[in-house]
C-alpha cells in the first residue's frame, strides 16, 4: 500500500492477495480480444502497459455503458492505486483513468444519478494510518471533491472507550443511505507493551452533498476481532452490514459470520446472535445479497468439509436453506466475489474456480434457485491457447469478481486475468489484464452451450474419465438393491499409472460391500486407456480413432471398425465425441464409446458384444463433480432397475405420465414424504420448481412449457430421482 510501513495497516491487503491462486498458469499474452459469438465475447485489455489491472466493482449506466473500478498498481507496480474504466457492452474501452494519488477501497463503491463515492487513502509519504479520504466523482471519473478525516479527532467521547490506540484504519467500502454516504471498515488497535491487537468494525456517516461528518458507530468485538465485509440497504429501509467476529475458546477461537441492522439514526435495530460456526475465518472478500423479503444470502465455510456453503437466512436469522457449493472430492474449489438477484428472482454469483483434475484456474459464474439453493447451472471459462511456464497444462489464471445483468437478461462480467513474460533465463514476470465478458443469461458465449467448462481460447483439454469426480450408476440384477454405483480413485504411484478402487458407497445412498481393484494405464494425452490384467497391458479405448479405422487389441478377439464418429450433446448439453464400432463379420451388433463416459455397458465394456453378449450391467446415469451429466436415453430414470424396457415404468420409484404430455403431468412418488422438484430443459435451465409434502401423487400444470424434452429432478434427503418427459402442444 505505497509507502506505509506498518504491518497492521497492510494486513487486509495481504489477506486479500490470498485470492490469487497459488498455482500460476503463466500465459504469454498482450492485448488480446477474443470474440466467440456476434453478441457475446471474452475480452482482455492491457490498459496501462506494465501495470496490473483490476476490476472489483461495476455499475451499469445503461445496457451499453458500464463503469468498472478496481485497486491495482501504479508507477511500474511500485504501489497500489485506484483504476477507473468506462467500457461498452462490446468490451471496448471508452475511457480509462489511473488515480496515482488514491489507494481505493473498491470492493463496494456507491453510485447515484450523478456521482460516484469511493473511500480510500491519499498516497503520499506522510499518509496517516488512522485517517482516510472520501472521494466524490462524476460518472466520467472526475474527482469533484474529497475530504480527509482523522478518526481520533472526529468523536473523542467514543474514542475514550477502553481500547488500544488506533494504529491503522482500513476503509473497505461505501454505501448510500438516503442523504448520507457511509464509509465502513476496520480499525487496527495495537498495544505495543502487551503486543495485543484488537480489530473493531467502524462505520462513519457523512453528508452526501458536502461530505461533512455526521456520526460514527463502532462494532465492538466479543473477543478481539470484528471485520466488516459488505453493506447495503434492505427493502425494510434499514442499513445492513455483514461481518465476521470471534469468541475466545480453548484451544482455538470460534469464528462466526453475522449481520447487523441500523436505522436512519444509526441506532442498532437487530443483530443475528446465533449464526453457525465457521470452520475458519475468511481471508477474502465476502459478499451478501438482501432479497425482497429482507432475507439474506451469503456463504460460510463449512465445518464438515472444505466448501463454501451458500446460505439463506430470513430477517430474523432463521436458516431457510444451506447448500454446498464445492464438491466433496476436494479438487473442486470455488469462491464467490459478488451476488446479484437476477431478473427472474433467482440468484447469480460470480467468483473464482479451480479444479486440479481439470487443470483449470479461472473465473466462473453460477445460478442458484432462490427457493431451494440448488445450483441451476454453472460455467467456468478456460483459455488454453499458450502452454504456460513450468510445463503445465493449466488454463490461463483469471478471476471474475463483479457482475451486472442487462435488460435482456444477458450478463456483464469483469475481473482480471494473468499474462506472463519470461526473461532470457525463462523466469516469468506476471501481469494482470482487465478481463471483460458479455455472456447470455445461461453464462454461454456461444449459442446452446452446455456443461461447466466453457472454452474461450485454445484447444479442448481432455480430462481423464478415471477420476473420483466421476460416478456411474448401473443397473444390475446381481447388485444389492439392483444398482451399482461406480467410481475410480486415482492413487498414482508412478507416472501415468492409475491404481483404482471400484467402490459403490460414496454417498451412502446404496449399500455395497465388495471392493474390486482395477489397474489402468493412461497415455499422456489422455486419449488411450489400457487395462492391466496381471502382467499384460491391453488397449481398452483409443479416442484418436477416425472413421474407418480398425481397433485391434488383446482385450477382444474381434477386429472392430469405426462406422461412425461425431460429437453428441449430453444431458447437461456438454459436448462429447462418440465412436460407433462393430465387427464387420457380425454387423448386427454395435458398441458406442462416449468420451469420458465409456459405454452404456460399463467402463470395462463387454469384449464379446458382436455375438450379442452385452453382459448384465446397463448404465442409467453419469455424474461428474456431483452434477448430472448424462442419462442413458434407453432408461426412464437414474434409479431404474432390472434391465427392463422403457415400457416397464410402473416399477420405477418415480413415475411421470402421460408421456408425452400436453397440459397436465401426473407424478407418482414412492411414498408420501417431503420432496423438492425441479423441471429443467436440456440446457440445464430451471423452468419450474416446488415442494411436494405428504402426498404420493400430484398433478403439475406444464402448459407454460414449450414443446420439447425436459428433465424432472425429484429430491428427498439423500435420494435423487430423475425422469424424462416430452411436452407436446
Amino acid at each position: 500500500m505505497g509507502h506505509i510501513e506498518s504491518p497492521l495497516f497492510t494486513y487486509r491487503q495481504k489477506v486479500k492477495n490470498i485470492m490469487k491462486h497459488f498455482l500460476a498458469s503463466l500465459i504469454i499474452l498482450m492485448n488480446i480480444t477474443l470474440s466467440i459469438a456476434q453478441d457475446y465475447h471474452s475480452t482482455y485489455h492491457d490498459v496501462h502497459a506494465t501495470e496490473h489491472e483490476a476490476a472489483t466493482s461495476m455499475h451499469s449506466l445503461s445496457d451499453d455503458e458500464h463503469i468498472i473500478l478496481g485497486n491495482a498498481t501504479c508507477d511500474n507496480r511500485s504501489q497500489q492505486c485506484l483504476h477507473y474504466y468506462r467500457v461498452s457492452t462490446d468490451g471496448d474501452i471508452i475511457d480509462a483513468i489511473q488515480y496515482r494519488d488514491i489507494n481505493g477501497a473498491s470492493y463496494r463503491t456507491s453510485i447515484d444519478d450523478t456521482h460516484l463515492y469511493v473511500a480510500g487513502n491519499e498516497i503520499s509519504d506522510t499518509i496517516a494510518h488512522d485517517g482516510f479520504r472520501l472521494y466524490k466523482m462524476t460518472h466520467d471519473g472526475e474527482v469533484l471533491q474529497s475530504a480527509s478525516y482523522d478518526i481520533t479527532e472526529l468523536s473523542s467521547d467514543i474514542m475514550s472507550l477502553p481500547q488500544y490506540p488506533i494504529d491503522a484504519y482500513d476503509p473497505y467500502g461505501t454505501v448510500i443511505y438516503d442523504d448520507k454516504v457511509i464509509v465502513y471498515g476496520q480499525t487496527y488497535e495495537y498495544d505495543a507493551v502487551t503486543e495485543t491487537q484488537t480489530i473493531r468494525g467502524l462505520m462513519i456517516w457523512y453528508n452526501k452533498i458536502d461530505l461533512s461528518y455526521d456520526t460514527m458507530v463502532f462494532l465492538q468485538p466479543l473477543h478481539d476481532r470484528i471485520e466488516i465485509w459488505d453493506a447495503d440497504i434492505g427493502p425494510d429501509g434499514l442499513l445492513t452490514f455483514l461481518f465476521d467476529y470471534n469468541e475466545q475458546n480453548s484451544p482455538k477461537d470460534k469464528h462466526y459470520r453475522s449481520f447487523i441492522k441500523y436505522d436512519k439514526n444509526a441506532e442498532e435495530i437487530f443483530r443475528w446472535i446465533n449464526p453457525p460456526i465457521l470452520k475458519i475465518f475468511s481471508n477474502i472478500h465476502i459478499p451478501f445479497l438482501i432479497l425482497d423479503d429482507n432475507s439474506i444470502v451469503t456463504y460460510i465455510n463449512s465445518e464438515e468439509h472444505n466448501s463454501d456453503d451458500i446460505i439463506r437466512v430470513d430477517a430474523m436469522g432463521n436458516i431457510l436453506w444451506r447448500n454446498r457449493l464445492n464438491t466433496r472430492n476436494g479438487y473442486d474449489d470455488k469462491s464467490t466475489g459478488s451476488f446479484i438477484k437476477s431478473n427472474d428472482g433467482n440468484i447469480i454469483g460470480v467468483g473464482i474456480y479451480s479444479n486440479l483434475r481439470e487443470l483449470l484456474l479461472s473465473g466462473f459464474i453460477y445460478k442458484i434457485d432462490v427457493d431451494t439453493g440448488e445450483i441451476m447451472w454453472e460455467r467456468s471459462y478456460a483459455d488454453r491457447r499458450v502452454t504456460p511456464f513450468y510445463n503445465t497444462d493449466f488454463s490461463q489464471n483469471g478471476d471474475l469478481l463483479t457482475i451486472s445483468e442487462l435488460s435482456d437478461n444477458s450478463l456483464m462480467l469483469a475481473g482480471n486475468i494473468d499474462r506472463y513474460f519470461g526473461d532470457i533465463q525463462g523466469n516469468p514476470d506476471k501481469y494482470q489484464d482487465l478481463w471483460i465478458m458479455h455472456v447470455d443469461k445461461r453464462g454461454c458465449i456461444e449459442d446452446g452451450c452446455g456443461g461447466q467448462i466453457q472454452l474461450i481460447g485454445g484447444e479442448p483439454y481432455h480430462s481423464t474419465m478415471l477420476d473420483d469426480a466421476s460416478i456411474w450408476y448401473y443397473q444390475s440384477p446381481s447388485a444389492d438393491g439392483g444398482i451399482i454405483k461406480q467410481t475410480f480413485v486415482d492413487i498414482r504411484t508412478i507416472s501415468s499409472m492409475l491404481r483404482t478402487d471400484q467402490y459403490l458407497d460414496l454417498r451412502n445412498d446404496f449399500i455395497y460391500t465388495e471392493t474390486n481393484i482395477h489397474n489402468f494405464y493412461v497415455s499422456d494425452n489422455r486419449r488411450q486407456y489400457y487395462y492391466i490384467v496381471e502382467a499384460d497391458t491391453v488397449l481398452l479405448y483409443d479416442y484418436d480413432l477416425e472413421l474407418g479405422d480398425t481397433f485391434e487389441s488383446a482385450y477382444t478377439d474381434h477386429n472392430l471398425t469405426v462406422i461412425e464418429t461425431d460429437t453428441m450433446r449430453l444431458t447437461n448439453r456438454d459436448k462429447r465425441q462418440y465412436w460407433i464400432l462393430r465387427d464387420e463379420s457380425q454387423p448386427e451388433h454395435t458398441l458406442t464409446w462416449i468420451e469420458d463416459i465409456g459405454t452404456y455397458y460399463g467402463v470395462l465394456w463387454p469384449p464379446n458384444f458382436p455375438t450379442g453378449d452385452y453382459g448384465e450391467e446397463l448404465l442409467n446415469c453419469y455424474y461428474k463433480n456431483e452434477q448430472l451429466y448424462h442419462i442413458n436415453p434407453d432408461v426412464p430414470h437414474c434409479r431404474a432397475t432390472g434391465l427392463v424396457s422403457v415400457d416397464d415404468i410402473t416399477k420405477a420409484p418415480v413415475v411421470v405420465y402421460p408421456n408425452p404430455a400436453s397440459d397436465i403431468l401426473q407424478v407418482v412418488l414412492p411414498d408420501s414424504g417431503s420432496y423438492h422438484y425441479t423441471i429443467t430443459d436440456m440446457s440445464g435451465s430451471t423452468l419450474l420448481n416446488g415442494k411436494i409434502d405428504h402426498v404420493s401423487q400430484i398433478d403439475l400444470d406444464i402448459r407454460i412449457l414449450k414443446s420439447g424434452m425436459y428433465l424432472m429432478n425429484i429430491r428427498k434427503e439423500e435420494q435423487t430421482y430423475v425422469a424424462k418427459f416430452v411436452k407436446i402442444e
